[in-house]
């Protein structure tokens, strides 16, 4: 999320004009924007356990698939969903994943 931040940070610098690189508008970060995004990755990870639990024989990949569309894909751009559909497919084994939670 900071790297997010501090990405969006040097590209909206580089569009605002030159006297506004100093002022508010280019270095605003917005808290309740923050505190909504924390709460909606909680709920992904709240989704992502109760998906595992419930569904023991599907693949880590499958469980983080359904979290996602269900928690955090609404509130995203087409091209980051792919971008999401396509990383999760590196998702390691369940079981690597439980072993290295503990």
């Amino acid at each position: 999320s900071g790297l997010v931040i501090m990405n969006n940070y040097s590209t909206n610098t580089k569009i605002l004009p030159k006297d506004k690189h100093n002022s508010w508008e280019a270095t605003y970060a917005s808290t309740s924007r923050t505190v909504l995004r924390i709460m909606r990755f909680i709920d992904f990870i709240r989704t992502l356990y109760q998906n595992m639990l419930n569904n023991r024989e599907d693949s880590l990949s499958s469980c983080a698939s359904n979290s996602y569309a269900k928690e955090l894909g609404p509130h995203h751009i087409w091209i980051v969903r792919q971008a999401v559909k396509i990383g999760l497919y590196t998702s390691p084994a369940r079981e690597t994943f439980i072993t290295s939670s503990k």
